[in-house]
């Protein structure tokens, strides 16, 4: 993982990362890199990976399906929650190839 953030966290952006490392590596299953930043107050989350699933990526911008996600993927409804709640928006941007 390549963190690429200065300074301290808040509590909200500390919750929110560790939901966001959680979130990435679910979706490299198969290992990958991750690329967390932060710039001017916005985080930046980008995961490669040879296989990326990507099922669950919705379901960080979509209310309707993290209601529906299963048990041991919690996270990735907790994680459009905890946004809310830190007065933050998600957004998941997916692009194929390199």
């Amino acid at each position: 993982m390549d963190w690429r953030v200065e300074g301290a966290l808040q509590g909200a952006d500390s919750k929110l990362v560790f939901l966001v490392v959680q979130c990435l590596e679910n979706t490299l299953p198969w290992g990958g890199h991750m690329t967390l930043s932060r710039f001017e107050g916005n985080w930046k989350r980008v995961a490669r990976g040879s296989t990326p699933t990507l099922t669950l990526c919705s379901s960080t911008t979509n209310p309707a399906i993290a209601d529906s996600v299963a048990t041991s993927d919690v996270h990735f409804a907790h994680l459009l929650s905890a946004a809310k709640s830190a007065r933050r928006s998600v957004a998941t941007f997916l692009t194929t190839g390199r």
